[in-house]
C-alpha cells in the first residue's frame, strides 16, 4: 500500500488525562490548567486489518472494535512512533520545556511501552470502497456507496474510506455524507 511508507504522524497537545483514551465519565475529570499532555498519533498504520463486530441486534449496544495494532508490520509502525517520540523529547529538552514523561514508561523499553499504551477512537475503513478491479481487494462498497452483491443497501459513514482520512476524520466524513446525498439524488 502506497500510504504505508509515509509515517503520517500527528502530534497534539491538550489537557492531560490518564493516557488511557476515552472511557465512561472521561469528560467529568477535573484537570489542572497547568497539566498538559502530548500525544503522538500515527494515522496510517501499516496494518489495516482491524475488525468491527456487532455484539447484538440492538443498535444501542456498542460493537466490539479491535484495531489489531501491531499485528502486521509491527516494526514499521513502532519505528515511526518511537522516532517521533524521541524527537518530541529532544525538542522539549532543547527548548527548555519542563516536562515529565509518564507514558510510555521512561524506565522500560519504549517500543513495548508504545504497544502497551496505544489506543484509538477513530474507527474507519472496515467496509472499504473500491471498484471491482481496485487495488483495494477487500472493497465491499462501490463508488456509489452500494454494498456489492446486496440489493438496496448503501453505507454512508467513515467505514467506506479505503484508509483513515487524516487526523481528524470528521470533516472528510461530513463531505462523504454530502457526496452520498448527491449520488442518491442523481439516481
Amino acid at each position: 500500500m502506497s500510504w504505508a511508507s509515509d509515517s503520517d504522524l500527528f502530534v497534539m497537545n491538550g489537557p492531560s488525562g490518564n493516557g488511557a483514551g476515552f472511557y465512561p465519565s472521561y469528560s467529568n475529570i477535573t484537570r489542572s490548567p497547568y497539566s498538559w499532555g502530548t500525544a503522538v498519533v500515527k494515522m496510517q498504520i501499516a496494518n489495516p486489518a482491524g475488525t468491527v463486530i456487532l455484539r447484538s441486534k440492538d443498535p444501542r449496544i456498542t460493537p466490539a472494535i479491535n484495531f489489531n495494532y501491531f499485528t502486521e508490520n509491527r516494526d514499521t509502525d513502532l519505528k515511526a512512533l518511537a522516532e517521533a517520540t524521541e524527537l518530541l523529547y529532544r525538542t522539549y529538552d532543547s527548548a527548555g520545556v519542563n516536562h515529565e514523561v509518564i507514558h510510555p514508561d521512561p524506565t522500560g523499553d519504549m517500543k513495548q511501552g508504545i504497544m502497551d499504551t496505544s489506543f484509538g477512537h477513530h474507527a474507519s475503513s472496515s467496509c472499504r470502497m473500491g471498484s471491482d478491479n481496485a487495488t483495494v481487494p477487500e472493497a465491499v462498497v462501490d463508488s456509489k456507496f452500494r454494498v456489492k452483491e446486496v440489493k438496496s443497501l448503501r453505507i454512508a459513514d467513515a467505514s467506506v474510506w479505503p484508509r483513515v482520512p487524516g487526523a481528524m476524520p470528521d470533516g472528510p466524513t461530513f463531505t462523504l455524507g454530502r457526496k452520498v446525498y448527491e449520488t442518491i439524488l442523481i439516481e
